[in-house]
């Protein structure tokens, strides 16, 4: 063996195990202090102590060399055996085995939704009538119309289908072809059937994983449009594909989310390997079909092409400002401790492989793989992304959709990996390490989310204005009120509202929600105080005045409800509930004729009401 080689496979793996044990290292601290700084990493901290300990103790022992050789000689010999086997019978395994995979999606997934935007997709898929009514999530058209054209189909067989379900459905079927994708990347890259499954595992073991475990949001199919892209642009730069298949993969990912605009530099180079080898045909045949594929999922989508611009000038503006944005800026610590744990969260050792690749692999092989610049330049896109934009809700939140940008960092450290050149044993033995550790890392992560009261309580803790700005605050004191009003828990829903109102008070929406949190908990005096609060932030609408004379009428403060009630009256003169409520409340006052005045237009306007025969004795009566 060359000594040369022998020697710099030394010095790898003592970096490899040093930095593996600094990674242990950071998962115990998150099990001893689980905190909004180590947000990354923290899950062990929010477990029970078995699956703790049990996670640490194979975390620490896949550092051990003798160790790490016998994983290997029994992933060799469970390879010889399964090679041993039918055809029938391997087909057999592989079904067992995605179904099983499926089972355990189902299994562990996600309990609670406030990361990401989950509840509001909840609340708002079944209010949505159209395709182009999409305008929550206009940067996600194709996710979400195909999500919509799946809820209404389920809808349709059974009413009592629950909004989650088609959600659920198209996260697992995402997981299973993106393992099948994950696969195929994994045999482009390798050529040994070893380093194959071990490649495989480092890609599955990414936190992107989370996204199949019945996650609610939009991001799956970006994340499985993104591995197609990844996928079927390294076969081009292999000579293996034609360049019109990536074109038109990237016109769906595109659609999936407008975002990765960002990625169209990875797009451009394969247009100039293509220049290169002068096939400027196809590069015009390619635009094409890019363009083509856009505009028809576009058009699908129901998006006109004002919609389509005025979206990406809206995109335009929501990059972190240099010097502050809300609390929150682009050269602060904060930004840094949130950019370490998305790196730490979606892949603890992609980007150190990266780096460490940079100093080993020979500048031959970078100019002459045409791949590894594809690459870099895609995981450049994903690391700029993360960098630079602001994320509305805090990047601890917005992880899943930063995930699929970062997938370019991931594909190319693995790539990269299979590029070092040291001893196949060594590098064989410190892959499995950073392939155990990755993997528990990330089981860590979906066990923290397979449990609402896990999942919860860990989220509570994200909130930290060091890391978030003052909007990501607001959001999530918002998401818990609704959260807590939801589970019929008015003291913590009252409570995340107050916190709002401390951070901003001028928010008259807010004030209204917690007047409802104090009407369900029947404090009929702490609902009128934060309507009225409301009214004089300027809030002048029917709905308002209806739920103030409500509150007044209640408390039998009559002459207050029919001041309330007749002020909702003068904002909408054809709202029935008003006169009702102003006829009943003149009634109280025994008005006799303001009440039939107007409990008569109450039934003047509303001639079907279900109460008209008890209303029409009522005005009789007064009337005798």
């Amino acid at each position: 063996m060359d000594s040369h080689l022998t020697s710099e496979s030394k010095k790898l793996s003592i970096v490899f195990s040093i930095i593996g044990g600094a990674i242990l290292l950071l998962h115990l601290v998150g099990a001893v202090a689980p905190s909004s700084l180590n947000w990354g990493f923290h899950y062990f901290g929010f477990l029970n102590i078995v699956f703790v300990i049990v996670g640490l103790l194979l975390m620490t022992i896949s550092l051990i060399p003798s160790i790490q050789q016998n994983l290997i000689y029994r992933l060799e010999k469970a390879i010889r055996k399964f090679s041993e086997l039918t055809k029938y019978q391997r087909k057999f395994i592989l079904i067992i085995l995605s179904l099983l995979f499926a089972s355990v999606c189902w299994i562990a997934r996600e309990k609670i939704y406030l990361l990401g935007d989950g509840y509001l997709m909840l609340r708002i898929l079944p209010t949505l009538q159209s395709a182009s009514d999409q305008y929550f999530a206009y940067n996600e058209p194709l996710p979400l119309f195909l999500i919509w054209k799946l809820w209404k189909l389920l809808h349709a067989i059974n009413v009592s289908i629950v909004p989650e379900i088609p959600y659920i459905i198209i996260s697992i079927i995402s997981g299973f072809i993106s393992l099948l994708i994950i696969w195929s990347i994994s045999k482009t890259i390798a050529s040994d059937i070893i380093d194959r499954i071990l490649l495989f595992l480092f890609f599955i073991g990414s936190g992107g994983l989370q996204l199949f475990f019945g996650y609610v949001e939009n991001y799956s199919f970006v994340y499985l449009f993104m591995l197609l892209f990844l996928w079927s642009s390294i076969l081009y730069t292999q000579n293996k594909i034609d360049l019109i298949v990536p074109s038109i993969i990237y016109g769906f990912l595109f659609v999936s989310h407008f975002g990765m605009l960002i990625v169209a530099p990875s797009l451009i180079i394969l247009y100039y390997h293509s220049y290169r080898a002068d096939k400027k045909k196809d590069i015009l045949t390619s635009i094409g079909a890019t363009i083509i594929t856009t505009a028809t999922l576009l058009w699908l989508c129901g998006y006109s092409l004002k919609i389509f611009a005025d979206q990406l000038l809206q995109n335009s503006n929501r990059s972190i400002r240099i010097t502050s944005y809300n609390g929150y800026q682009l050269i602060s610590w904060g930004h840094l401790i949130n950019l370490i744990n998305i790196q730490m969260l979606i892949s603890p050792f992609a980007l150190i492989i990266i780096i460490v690749s940079l100093f080993t692999i020979s500048k031959q092989i970078f100019k002459g793989d045409k791949a590894i610049l594809f690459l870099v330049i895609s995981a450049t896109s994903g690391i700029v992304f993360t960098t630079i934009l602001n994320f509305r809700i805090g990047m601890s939140r917005d992880w899943d959709l930063i995930s699929s940008f970062l997938l370019g960092i991931v594909v190319l450290a693995g790539y990269a990996w299979n590029k070092i050149q040291f001893e196949q044993t060594t590098k064989r033995k410190l892959f499995i390490m950073i392939v155990v550790l990755s993997i528990i890392h990330t089981a860590s992560w979906i066990s923290v989310n397979a449990n609402e009261e896990i999942s919860l309580k860990r989220f509570e803790t994200l909130s930290d204005s060091r890391l978030w700005s003052k909007e990501s605050m607001l959001s999530g004191y918002e998401e818990l009120a609704i959260y807590f009003r939801g589970r019929m828990d008015g003291e913590n829903s009252v409570n995340y509202y107050k916190k709002y109102i401390e951070l901003d008070s001028s928010n008259s929406r807010i004030l209204r929600s917690i007047a409802h949190v104090y009407l369900l908990m029947n404090n009929r005096e702490e609902e009128i105080k934060h309507l009225e609060r409301a009214v004089n932030l300027g809030a002048k609408d029917r709905d308002l005045f209806q739920k103030l004379g409500e509150a007044n009428f209640k408390l039998k403060r009559h002459s207050k409800a029919t001041s309330n009630f007749l002020r909702a009256i003068s904002l909408d003169i054809n709202h029935p509930d008003a006169y009702f409520g102003a006829g009943l409340s003149f009634g109280a006052m025994n008005d006799s004729t303001s009440m039939r005045k107007y409990l008569e237009l109450y039934l003047t306007i509303y001639p079907n009401a279900p109460d008209k025969l008890a209303i029409q004795k009522l005005i009789e009566g007064k009337a005798k």
